[in-house]
């Protein structure tokens, strides 16, 4: 399992074989802040959302 290409630590979640569920701990996934830029010439503004990756591996 990564967080942003990172290995995931697994105090960061909990994970139930027999159930399937998978849940997070309180404060372990924070996504940044997004980002806003208005371009000079047309005063149209771009936002950009803050995002992050959780990829989960296994086999089903």
């Amino acid at each position: 399992m990564t967080y942003n290409s990172d290995a995931w630590l697994a105090s960061n979640y909990t994970y139930d074989p027999a159930t399937g569920l998978f849940l997070t701990v309180p404060a372990a996934i924070t996504v940044p802040a997004a980002s806003a830029v208005q371009d000079p010439e047309t005063g149209v503004w771009t936002v950009r959302p803050g995002t992050v990756t959780l990829q989960i591996t296994g086999t089903i």
